[in-house]
């Protein structure tokens, strides 16, 4: 159960950093 917590805490963080990702290339796009 530890093991699944931990893993869906980690899916959640990898969703969080492509979204940042995602934000900052649409910024950056803007800004051209």
């Amino acid at each position: 159960n530890l093991r699944k917590i931990a893993l869906s805490e980690e899916e959640k963080s990898i969703k969080l950093d492509n979204g940042t990702k995602a934000t900052l290339l649409a910024l950056v796009e803007n800004l051209k």
